[in-house]
């Protein structure tokens, strides 16, 4: 599968140079690339732009932890220094 990528700001944002970089591979997903003004003292041009999103998307899950598998006698030795100690043996992912 072959990923295009896309530079969206084509307009200078430091006096006539394009300094900031914004890359997408799905350049339906921004619209509206704006480029102006500063913030504060920077020299930089502010950059505004759109993100599009369907809103008919199907709904996305949500994430949460399960504290029931938490290891709060390692997360407490980790916290107090022991790290060594703690993770002394258990592997690479474990760790």
């Amino acid at each position: 599968m072959e990923c295009i990528l896309t530079q969206v700001i084509d307009s200078p944002t430091r006096a006539d140079v394009i300094l900031d970089l914004m890359v997408t591979n799905a350049n339906e997903l921004i619209g509206d690339v704006k480029t102006g003004g500063s913030l504060g003292c920077s020299g930089h041009a502010l950059v505004e732009l759109t993100v599009l999103r369907n809103m008919g998307q199907g709904k996305g899950k949500i994430r949460t932890l399960n504290f029931r598998k938490a290891k709060f006698l390692l997360f407490k030795e980790l916290v107090n220094g022991s790290r060594e100690t703690a993770l002394k043996d258990e592997g690479a992912e474990q760790s």
